[in-house]
């Protein structure tokens, strides 16, 4: 993710785990935390950022959750290469480089 404004994904990420530990909390009747820690973010290179997508985009097939990259719905592979639209996502300034 790439945030318009400096602590927009924390924020965004911040509501998203308090949303979901609440939802899972009350779906296996407990009060625990889930995660360890506090969520933590770094920036990624330019020139680092190809080999991120690409390593976060074909994770699912090497671990052994899809058979190849196109049939994953939990990366931008499919909408990346053509195969299908996300009008919620807008690319990386690198990737057409």
């Amino acid at each position: 993710m790439t945030p318009q404004n400096e602590d927009s994904l924390a924020k965004t990420m911040q509501s998203l785990g308090r949303r979901y530990a609440q939802y899972f909390n009350r779906q296996h009747r407990r009060s625990e935390t889930i995660w360890e820690g506090r969520y933590r973010s770094s920036l990624i290179e330019p020139g680092y950022f190809l080999r991120c997508q690409r390593y976060i985009e074909l994770n699912p097939v090497r671990a052994g959750y899809e058979s190849n990259p196109q049939s994953s719905t939990w990366t931008s592979f499919a909408t990346h290469i053509g195969g299908k639209t996300e009008p919620w996502l807008v690319d990386n300034q690198s990737w057409w480089k």
